[in-house]
């Protein structure tokens, strides 16, 4: 998933739990369908799982799941999530009362044309900075649209709001970062000699302190 100074993929719950679907896809059609199998090469990784398969093979042993020499953690892994499933889809017969689904708090994605800093954002979804920093946890740096993804995410209730902002064009310019320039950082050498301390070698005249001085 892509990493940048500025964005990490696999904090942004969009593309993050797009990733997870693909994987699963491809994993489940590797395994022909076997959802068994698929779920145990998602935990545990495919090598792993072909390879138990094909240790067995060579025994003339079953290759289903349960017949296959894993790791602990997937041979526990994958009963959880049957039977969370089970819970789930059988909520009543387990005593399990499940939330109610609340619209008000699901997550809109809203399309960015040109990069915004978050603060604004915050302002223009009228909501705090920091809520909007938790749904883009993916963004590190201060600016939402740059490198990372061109939209940016918020609870449903705040996104008319924000695309009505948007779409009014009343956006502050984002100021790209300067570098610094190509001068060239001229170097002085310092032979040490017995006695000497970098202390004494970082002195006023050199003007760099103890952690900055180069010897040779």
């Amino acid at each position: 998933m892509k990493q940048t100074r500025s964005y990490d993929a696999r904090r942004d719950v969009v593309a993050s739990t797009t990733a997870a679907l693909d994987m699963m896809q491809r994993l489940n059609k590797m395994f022909d369908g076997d959802w068994l199998l698929t779920v145990a090469a998602y935990n545990s990784g495919e090598g792993r799982v072909l390879k138990a398969m094909k240790a067995n093979r060579s025994r003339g042993k079953p290759t289903d799941f349960w017949s296959l020499p894993l790791p602990r953690e997937t041979k526990v892994y994958v009963p959880k999530m049957l039977a969370l499933s089970d819970i789930l889809k059988n909520s009543k017969r387990y005593g399990v009362k499940l939330p109610t689904a609340d619209e008000s708090r699901a997550l809109a994605r809203v399309r960015l044309d040109n990069p915004v800093e978050i603060s604004q954002l915050a302002d223009m979804a009228g909501m705090p900075v920091g809520k909007l920093k938790t749904f883009n946890a993916g963004v590190k740096g201060s600016t939402l649209g740059a490198s990372g993804p061109k939209y940016v995410m918020v609870p449903q209730k705040h996104a008319a709001q924000l695309r009505e902002s948007l779409a009014s064009g009343d956006i502050a310019a984002v100021q790209p970062t300067l570098l610094a320039d190509n001068t060239p950082l001229t170097s002085r050498s310092y032979r040490v000699r017995s006695g000497d301390t970098v202390s004494g070698i970082a002195s006023a005249s050199w003007r760099i302190d103890e952690r900055s001085a180069a010897v040779e």
